[in-house]
């Protein structure tokens, strides 16, 4: 049995016999030799960093297999919801909500310091299953050494909380930010004080 769960602006999403299937789509815009190139290149992307992540304890699906001239991804079906719905739904107490803040800040704090930015950080492309979350969506996901571009990831993701979530929006952020720093709290503290920089500059550009 096959079902088209998602259709993205990058990829088509498959469920098929318990496995996703991630078929990143061509794009007419593009002449034809330069989008296989980009897909291939993506595709090998997204997969490597699945699997690094999965390397040094972060949560993600189980990369199955791959085709870079395909341009798809079979990985594991991760069956829960995502943060965004637990958080909407009130589905958990503030308590246990800031825990799994703290869980989320810790993972991505492990990504960065890893070299690795998630480039979609929401909580969209988090799902919740057994009390553990797993990262899902790496399609603009990079490996990077530049502090700008954590900062960056961070800054967006904040974004997100105070869009998406704004009644617990300071709540979470600060957790989050808590379970950042527990990691590596001078790695967090150089990260936290470009986004800092990022924020003014954009403070600016708005004056």
């Amino acid at each position: 049995m096959e079902k088209l769960i998602k259709v993205g602006a990058e990829a088509k999403i498959i469920w098929k016999d318990s496995v996703i299937i991630k078929e990143r789509v061509k794009k007419r815009y593009r002449i034809d030799e330069l989008d296989k190139k980009l897909r291939k290149e993506r595709t090998g992307l997204e997969a490597s960093i699945l699997e690094k992540c999965r390397r040094f304890g972060v949560d993600v699906p189980k990369v199955i297999s791959y085709d870079k001239q395909q341009g798809k991804i079979e990985m594991e079906f991760i069956d829960g919801p995502t943060l965004k719905e637990v958080i909407e739904k009130k589905r958990l107490n503030v308590e246990k909500l800031m825990e799994l803040m703290k869980e989320v800040g810790a993972k991505v704090a492990n990504m960065h310091i890893n070299g690795i930015v998630h480039g979609d950080l929401t909580t969209s492309n988090m799902i919740l299953k057994y009390d553990k979350v797993y990262f899902i969506d790496f399609g603009l996901g990079f490996y990077t050494r530049r502090v700008e571009d954590f900062a960056t990831d961070l800054k967006l993701f904040e974004d997100v909380l105070r869009a998406s979530h704004t009644e617990v929006f300071g709540a979470c952020w600060q957790a989050f930010v808590e379970g950042y720093k527990s990691v590596d709290e001078a790695f967090a503290s150089k990260v936290l004080e470009r986004m800092e920089d990022i924020r003014k500059r954009a403070r600016y550009v708005e004056r």
